[in-house]
Formats: structure tokens, C-alpha cells, sequence
């Protein structure tokens, strides 16, 4: 029996990619009175330890992180460092500091904002637990003077933020002091490193090393081998697809790529990072373009000087840019209305696929946070046989075995043949490319973000 929800992999043969693309920088849709989203970090460094090896460069690393989100979007007020040295005792990385800011960011965040937890120190596994370690951790004493990995994905799993992006540099050497060095440290930190990869659905979990690896210290880069490429990657160094920016998978590529071979060079070890978890939505770093230190990032998706009502990208899609606001969402006509609207093609909808369309009530307000371009009108075969030659990607309907034809009877049955190749009627190559599903529309849209923009706006 046909189900509404498989048109969305195999779509009806008159559709087009109408949404043309783009809507490159779009916020998120939400009701008119939703908060606008924002950005906030939790950055730790510990180095001074009172009974631990002490670390060299731990401060230096959250410092020079703070800086560089900053210069990546997220507001100096919403990011919160506690370090060594720290001019005010609150902010100075011992337990109870620690768990108070913790405790507040996670309750000031929003709904639909972006949280960042980064750690630099150590961590070790005592008693069967896997902790990281404060300013004033002791061995004798691990869950009163250090914090446990579990409660504190417990706290990020309840925190409501839309997206958790957790960094930790931690696995180093048995931190113990010569004379109180443990005989299973090595198993100990590949507990460790497999403790904080066990991270709560929601979160994505970005460590300097794998399991059973330790996280080096580089007295010539004046960072952790980790962090310093870290850095670099969001300096710009990671945007391998020249879009303005950073990906969580292009920074992770970039890292560990480096990393890798740094280590391997100097010292001849492993050190590997790791990548694990996942989270709704792309979270991104929008690359500084010589604004003002603190200043919120550019909305405008294409990075121009002024922003053009009116765009033409290298594809010769003509970009049109649709601003922040509100606008009214649904329908509100009752169902005979609706019927009488859609006339004959209402009524051979399925009637799962009625009660879709009837869903689509009330009418309710929604507000757009940032402004994005839109096509002005369809994407063309040409254009669209441009990707897939790009990319060797193929349309739902050619994975699997057609697509959904509509004609003037209603409904038709599964076309076995159809897509956007062959329709089943001629076509040029400026005519609006059909066959596609939401998922071939999304696909392309990805590609074409990181495709060249115009030669002004380079």
C-alpha cells in the first residue's frame, strides 16, 4: 500500500527543487516570541596542580580558545574561562568553582542556543571511576576532590541547549607524583578514554587521543600538540572547502591529520584524536573577516562587502536574499474549503496524505532569525547534472527504483524508470530538474555551499 511518507525518497514527477538551494547562514524557525540562538563555552585548564604533576601549557590553551571564539561568534560575556592564575578566585579551576559555572551555564543556556565544554588537564580512572581532575585533585580522595565523568555527562544530558560540543585534552601521563606512580596507568588512561567516549545521545565528544594513547605537550609550540592545531584549524587553516566555515567534520580532519604526524615525527608515538557522538544540527565556526574582536559574526552567507539584494553564483543561479523577520506559517481553512481548493487532486491524495496536508493548521506566527539567499527560481537539469557529474551522487529515485508520476486521473503507480534523467517527458537543459526528493534537494544544497561564489564576493 502506498504511504505518504515515501515521498519524501520518491517524489512526484512534476516537483522541482523549488527551494533552490541555498538557504546558506538560515537560523532556525521557531515561534515569534523564541529566543534569538546563541553561543556560550565552558573552557577549564588546569596545569598547577597541589598533589599532581603540574602541566606547562594547560592556561595558555583555554586562553587562546576564549580568544579565537570570540573572534568565531560567540560573545565574550558568554564565555567563561577558569585557569590558573585567574584574577578572581571564583574563576580558579578548583572543584567547587568548577561545579558552580558548570552548574550556571547549563542553566542559563537556552533551548535553542550552542553550548562548547572544553578541558585541558588531567584525568585518571581510581576505584573503578573515570575522573578529571581539578587543581586540588588527590588520589586518596577521588570523588571528593575530583569530578566524575558520569555526573557530568548526567548534567549535559538534562542541559536543553540545541547542540553540546564537548573537547577534552586529558589523557597525559599517570599524573601521580615519582614514587606514587600507579604499575596500571597505562590501562587506567585507556579506561579513562574510554569512559569519556561514552557520551549521552545529543552530544558530540572531540578528544586529543584515542584509548590507551597519551596527549602530548610541545615546549617549541608553547600549547598542547592537541589544542595548538586546534587553534590553527579554527583560525582558518580547517576550512578545506573555502566557505567562510569551519566544520566540526573539517576541523576534526584537520586535527587529527596534524596531530597525528606531529607526534609521530617528533617523538615517534601514537597520538591519534578522537571524533564520537552525534547532535542535531551542523554546528559551525564562522571564520573572523577582520571585524572587531567581540563583535557578532556576519549573517550574511555570502561574504561581500555590502550584502546584494540580488546575487548570480558560478552555477548562474540568481540568489535572492530574504531578510530576518515573521511571517505567517500554515492554514487556516477548514476541511471542505481545503478539498474544494485541491478539487480532484485533494481527493486522490491517500488519506494519510490528506491528514498531512490538514495538519498544516492553525496559522501561527514564526520568526526567522538571520538572513539567507534563496533561489529566484527553479533549479535547472544543467545545474543539477552539474553536482551529480561533481559528486557522483545518486537521486533517491535511481537507488530505489523510480519515482511517483502525477497526471490529470490522479495518482499513478510507481514509475520503475522515472527520474531526473528521464521523467518520462522531453526536457532542456534550462527546464526545472524533477524526480528529486527532499533528500536529493538537501544533498545539493550542501555541495553547493561549499561550491565557488561569484568572482565579487571572493
Amino acid at each position: 500500500m502506498f504511504r505518504w511518507p515515501e515521498l519524501r525518497g520518491n517524489v512526484l514527477c512534476c516537483w522541482s527543487v523549488v527551494c533552490a538551494a541555498v538557504c546558506l547562514g538560515l537560523g532556525r524557525a521557531g515561534e515569534a516570541d523564541a529566543a534569538e540562538p546563541t553561543r556560550w563555552a565552558l573552557l577549564i585548564g588546569v596545569g598547577d596542580y597541589v598533589k599532581l604533576d603540574d602541566l606547562q601549557y594547560t592556561a595558555q590553551d583555554v586562553e587562546q580558545l576564549a580568544q579565537q571564539l570570540e573572534s568565531c561568534g560567540f560573545p565574550k560575556r558568554q564565555i567563561v574561562v577558569l585557569k590558573d592564575g585567574a584574577s578572581s578566585i571564583k574563576y580558579q579551576p578548583m572543584k567547587t568553582n568548577i561545579e558552580k559555572q558548570l552548574e550556571l551555564v547549563l542553566n542559563l543556556v537556552g533551548p535553542e542556543d550552542v553550548l562548547l565544554i572544553a578541558f585541558s588537564g588531567h584525568g585518571m580512572q581510581a576505584e573503578g571511576v573515570s575522573y578529571l581532575c581539578p587543581a586540588e585533585a588527590d588520589v586518596g580522595d577521588p570523588a571528593g576532590t575530583m569530578l566524575a565523568v558520569d555526573t557530568i555527562y548526567k548534567q549535559l544530558e538534562d542541559c536543553r541547549a540545541a547542540m553540546k560540543l564537548v573537547i577534552v585534552d586529558a589523557c597525559r601521563n599517570d599524573p601521580r607524583p615519582a614514587g606514587r606512580k600507579s604499575a596500571t596507568a597505562k590501562e587506567d588512561g585507556r579506561k579513562l578514554a574510554m569512559a569519556l567516549e561514552q557520551t549521552p545521545q545529543g552530544i558530540r565528544y572531540l578528544a586529543s587521543c584515542g584509548p590507551g594513547q597519551i596527549s602530548w605537550e610541545d615546549a617549541d609550540l608553547q600549547h598542547g600538540v592537541f589544542m595548538y592545531y586546534l587553534l590553527e584549524g579554527l583560525r582558518g587553516k580547517a576550512d578545506t572547502s573555502r566557505n567562510g566555515m569551519v566544520s566540526l567534520g573539517e576541523l576534526y580532519d584537520y586535527v587529527s591529520g596534524n596531530v597525528k604526524l606531529h607526534v609521530y615525527e617528533k617523538w615517534s608515538e601514537l597520538q591519534i584524536p578522537y571524533d564520537k557522538g552525534e547532535m542535531t544540527g551542523n554546528f559551525e565556526f564562522p571564520l573572523a573577516r577582520g571585524r572587531p574582536s567581540g563583535d557578532r559574526p556576519p549573517v550574511d552567507p555570502i561574504p561581500q562587502r555590502e550584502a546584494s539584494q540580488e546575487v548570480t553564483n558560478r552555477l548562474g543561479m540568481r540568489l535572492v536574499r530574504i531578510p530576518a523577520g515573521e511571517f505567517v506559517m500554515g492554514r487556516s481553512e477548514k476541511d471542505e474549503s481545503l478539498a474544494a481548493k485541491f478539487g480532484f487532486m485533494f481527493a486522490g491524495l491517500p488519506s494519510d496524505a490528506q491528514e498531512v496536508l490538514l495538519s498544516e493548521r492553525p496559522a501561527h506566527p514564526v520568526r526567522i532569525t538571520r538572513p539567507f539567499y534563496m533561489g529566484k527560481y527553479e533549479v535547472t537539469v544543467e545545474q543539477f547534472g552539474k553536482f551529480v557529474e561533481a559528486t557522483g551522487y545518486k537521486t533517491d529515485a535511481e537507488k530505489f527504483g523510480g519515482s511517483y508520476v502525477f497526471d490529470e486521473q490522479g495518482w499513478a503507480k510507481l514509475d520503475p524508470k522515472a527520474s531526473w534523467r528521464n521523467p518520462g517527458f522531453e526536457q532542456g537543459p534550462d527546464h526545472p530538474v524533477v524526480c528529486v526528493s527532499w533528500n536529493d534537494g538537501v544533498a545539493f544544497c550542501k555541495w553547493l555551499r561549499a561550491y565557488p561564489k561569484t568572482p565579487a564576493a571572493e
